[in-house]
Formats: C-alpha cells, structure tokens, sequence
C-alpha cells in the first residue's frame, strides 16, 4: 500500500502541459499485423504548433510488416488515423489512454509522487493541462499501486 506524505516532503514541481503536445508520434496497432505502428505529422514545421500537431497531415508506419497509410491535413482532428491507440492502461476504476511514450513517462512520473505540484506559465494550459485531466481516481493514492503497474505493462507494449 502507498504510505502517507509525511509533513517535510517536499512536491516536485511538474510543468504543466497540454495533451496536444504529445501528438507527435502518435502510437497505434498496425492495422495490417498488430504490431506497434507509429503516426507522424509530415507537415514541416510552422509558427502555429498547435495547428499543425492536431490537423496537420500523417503517416502511419509499421516497422514490422512495412504498411502505410496517409492521410492528408484536415480540419477535424485525427491524430490516431482512426486506428485504435497502442498504449492502454486498464484498471479495475477505468482506464487511461497515452499518445505515445513521452506521454506516458510525463503522467508516470506525477502520479508516482507522493506530494505533486504543477506549474503554469503565464500563456500556458490551465485547465486544459494533462495533469487537470486526469479521472479522481487515478491520482488518489489509494489506486496509487493499481495505476502505476497498469501504465508499467501499457510501456511494455510499445515494443
């Protein structure tokens, strides 16, 4: 069981961030194998991040059957391709979804602090962050270990 923060620790600070950041790659199952595939933004990079990371245009590949599929910029957003995302994390209360791993290791590494804080910036995320997304009880220390082992075996599937 998760042991109560005692009154000297200290929270470490998280920089807040918003999902969208996260959208490059994107991990999915190859729709040709099963196996991990990986989605891209093909669009150079342009001044509106923002724009490009959530419509702009994709490819998804495989490294191991070789498959590819493209799609081209779009005004609805579709960053998975309409492909089921590869890195689920399911508990007996729900289950959390991530992007690719940099996401995951970002939503690990708060939930396995005792004592968490996040910091914003004037223009950043507020309400929109990862963190402030997060369902109650995924970052309830109660469901602390349950979580944490769900996200683990979620990371071993990106191989």
């Amino acid at each position: 069981m998760s042991r109560p923060a005692r009154p000297d620790e200290r929270a470490r600070v998280h920089p807040a961030r918003a999902a969208w950041e996260f959208l490059d790659p994107v991990l999915v199952d190859c729709p040709a194998c099963g196996a991990c595939a990986s989605v891209r933004v093909t669009e150079p990079p342009a001044e509106d991040r923002y724009r490009r990371l959530t419509f702009g245009a994709r490819r998804m590949t495989c490294s191991r059957c070789s498959a590819v599929r493209e799609q081209p910029a779009t005004e609805v957003s579709n960053p998975t391709l309409g492909l089921p995302l590869r890195l689920v994390a399911p508990t007996r209360h729900g289950e959390l979804v991530f992007f690719n791993l940099e996401h995951l290791d970002y939503v690990r590494a708060y939930l396995a602090d005792r004592v968490r804080a996040e910091s914003f910036t004037e223009s950043g995320p507020r309400n929109t962050s990862v963190f402030s997304r997060l369902p109650a009880w995924a970052k309830r220390a109660q469901a602390r270990d349950e979580v944490l082992a769900a996200i683990d075996k979620a990371r071993a599937k990106a191989a």
